[in-house]
């Protein structure tokens, strides 16, 4: 682990953003984050906005955290540090995505990898070229998704032969496109070797984030005990750190997968029950309303639109399991407006299968 990372252990590891929050305060005058830190030096000035900004973007105050993320960058711009103003434009990426504000988060990208080039920084390159192609993936751009990944992915090589692929967070997005596109089997190679990374790293979010896609690779693949296992492994860890994303995308993901196979009924009669490694399939479709509902409050309350989108699909397919075409539909409604607004096309796709075939999983 490198030394910046050290730095950050009670954020990867421990995931304790309310007890950086509080340390960060310290440095403002009473405690008072809208003001001017209280240092002298310009660089730890600057690091302390940014850490400001993913304490508060990872506890779920995203709009609070936008001005801290363009302060800090724009003090970096100043004194030309093209290196940490392009981590700057990376992290406005990434919160404008959860925004919802996906053009944003694509021009925010697109700045991330021209200052890293300046700065001729090849893991600044790989990191914003990650971002291009996952905000390209979110508005259906596959082919220079797939292109961007690709280029991400050689700079991994070339940054640290032994990595295979991209890893922690980055490497669960990848994963999630490879799935999308059909390559499963490769997703969940990757997968299986970003888990073993995060695991040695003992990073609890990434870990969260690559047990919920296991469970989605499993789920979509019919093994069902499997899935049930990694979603509640993923939602134990999401629960005992203070990042509202990775509690949020743990929720969506058990509640959308109970409620999808749920609707099935006729399969959890015929044998497919006894291999949930105990779970009653009788409490799926409550399982998938509470997770949903639960992760519905936090998305609203912290303004995350295209969680929202995703939610929102996931209550369609509980609706319709639960025999109520009517409230389904209005949730389809729901996310397809949502989608067509923010230009999400995973969102759309799902919305339009939902309002013109109710009956199709």
């Amino acid at each position: 682990m490198s030394g910046s990372e050290n730095r950050y252990y009670d954020i990867h590891v421990l995931g304790a953003y309310e007890t950086s929050l509080s340390i960060m305060q310290q440095f403002f005058s009473n405690g008072d984050i809208e003001q001017e830190p209280q240092v002298s030096i310009p660089q730890a000035k600057s690091w302390i906005l940014n850490t400001v900004g993913l304490c508060l973007m990872s506890l779920g105050r995203l709009a609070t955290a936008v001005s801290f993320y363009e302060r800090k960058t724009k003090m970096q711009l100043e004194y030309e540090d093209w290196r940490n103003a392009s981590i700057g434009y990376q992290n406005l990426a990434s919160l404008n995505v959860s925004l919802g504000r996906l053009a944003d988060g694509a021009a925010a990208a697109n700045r991330a990898l021209t200052l890293a080039r300046r700065a001729e920084n090849k893991r600044g390159e790989r990191q914003s070229l990650a971002y291009q192609g996952w905000i390209a993936h979110l508005r259906g751009e596959l082919a220079a998704a797939g292109d961007a990944f690709a280029q991400a992915e050689a700079l991994e090589r070339e940054i640290d032969s032994s990595e295979q692929y991209l890893y922690a967070q980055h490497g669960v997005r990848h994963a999630t496109h490879l799935w999308r596109v059909g390559q499963a089997a490769l997703a969940r190679r990757v997968t299986t070797t970003n888990l073993t990374i995060c695991e040695r790293n003992r990073w609890a979010n990434q870990i969260s984030w690559c047990r919920r896609l296991l469970g989605d690779l499993d789920g979509a693949a019919g093994d069902h005990a499997s899935a049930a296992d990694h979603y509640a492994a993923a939602l134990q860890i999401a629960r005992s750190i203070s990042y509202q994303a990775v509690l949020i995308e743990a929720l969506v993901a058990r509640g959308r997968w109970a409620a999808q196979y749920h609707a099935d009924l006729a399969g959890w009669q015929s044998g497919i029950a006894q291999n949930l490694s105990g779970l009653d399939s009788s409490g799926l479709l409550p399982q998938a309303f509470s997770d949903l509902r639960e992760a519905l409050s936090y998305a609203v309350e912290g303004g995350y639109r295209l969680y929202e989108a995703d939610i929102r699909l996931g209550l369609a397919y509980a609706h319709r399991a639960a025999d109520d075409p009517q409230a389904a539909r209005q949730e389809a409604q729901r996310a397809r407006a949502l989608s067509q607004a923010m230009g999400y096309h995973w969102g759309l796709v799902e919305a339009d299968a939902l309002l013109t075939h109710p009956g199709a999983v």
